[in-house]
């Protein structure tokens, strides 16, 4: 069933050796479209080398060095990573965690993202950062303001139905018919982003964490990992703040990275890609359109991307109603079965 395997190309991680795919449980909804959703692990930590070897081994952070565990973070008993479409399209990272009281649990990792405290964090963040850069949040502010105009429209063009007394000369016709417009064409430029996300997801998967080997007491015996959000090291498209359609801070620098097949990240051996490896395949960071090719493999098995064409058609039907709605058109059609056809 093609929901229960990725093709090679479009394997998540899949130039980062260290990061394993749990085959049961990858899945999707429908078994003749791709995966939404898979499980990954992480290799076990190397072993520490002798000091003054030269091969890449990841740094080991004493307490002091590092401190301990920190009032973001909680313990853990096992961790997982999960992959799911949306999250790579929206530039998300998921972690799963099992929470533990036990201090000689393994891992250290941020709290969850549900609890109050994260929650009010995110509403503030809201609150105060606009990151007009970011197509994913473009597309989420254009429907919402589509949504206020559509809110709008229905004060001139269904409150005159309920309260008669309301209405006012031309209401309907100028009011109604322009708000009416306005909204539909929000919903055509939000449609059109959307789809631009969709084909823009990370092929290559971001892994988007740093994990860090703390040792306490005696050498190996106690140690833990803290699990951390890698910003610097995300690779998605998201972050790029001076345009919409160019690389991310990471894949700008990649060039002049040596191409290894492990660096030490954070103090983790995190394996690197063996060849240049960008969001989008043959090195390309953002494309307009899929090429046939990748339209009869790929995206027309892709749930994501035939629920955003499906909302592109809708939205642009829906336009077509919104500007027959104009005032010098609405009022001009000739015959009431035209107007049914168009509505």
């Amino acid at each position: 069933m093609r929901n229960k395997s990725f093709s090679a190309s479009r394997q998540p991680f899949r130039s980062r050796e260290a990061i394993q795919l749990a085959d049961a449980r990858t899945t999707g909804p429908f078994t003749f479209l791709n995966p939404t959703r898979a499980h990954f692990t992480h290799t076990a930590i190397p072993p520490q080398k002798p000091s003054g070897s030269n091969d890449d081994q990841p740094a080991v952070s004493s307490p002091q060095e590092k401190g301990h565990q920190s009032k973001d973070e909680q313990l853990a008993s096992d961790i997982g990573f999960k992959w799911r479409s949306r999250d790579n399209r929206k530039g998300r990272h998921a972690l799963t965690v099992q929470p533990s009281s036990l201090e000689s649990s393994q891992y250290l990792t941020p709290k969850p993202t549900s609890s109050l405290q994260e929650t009010g964090k995110g509403i503030l963040r809201m609150c105060t950062q606009y990151p007009y850069w970011d197509v994913s949040y473009l597309v989420a502010v254009i429907f919402t303001l589509g949504s206020v105009v559509w809110v709008l429209n229905a004060f001139f063009a269904y409150l005159p139905l309920a309260q008669s007394q309301t209405e006012f000369g031309t209401e309907i016709l100028y009011g109604g018919g322009i708000t009416a417009f306005i909204g539909a064409t929000i919903f055509e430029i939000g449609s059109v982003l959307l789809m631009l996300e969709a084909v823009n997801e990370n092929r290559t998967g971001c892994f988007g964490w740093a994990l860090e080997k703390l040792l306490e007491g005696d050498g190996e015996k106690g140690a833990k990992v803290r699990v951390s959000p890698d910003k610097d090291r995300c690779s998605h498209h998201h972050k790029n703040v001076r345009n919409l359609v160019g690389k991310s801070a990471a894949k700008a620098s990649a060039s002049s990275l040596s191409m290894t097949s492990s660096v030490s990240l954070n103090g983790f051996m995190a394996e690197q890609p063996k060849q240049p490896q960008y969001s989008n395949d043959q090195g390309r960071t953002w494309i307009w359109f899929p090429s046939v090719q990748e339209l009869k493999s790929h995206y027309i098995r892709e749930l994501g991307f035939l629920a955003c064409l499906a909302q592109f058609v809708g939205a642009t039907i829906f336009w077509i109603s919104g500007f027959t709605a104009l005032p010098g058109v609405n009022n001009k059609l000739g015959s009431q079965g035209l107007l049914d056809g168009i509505f």
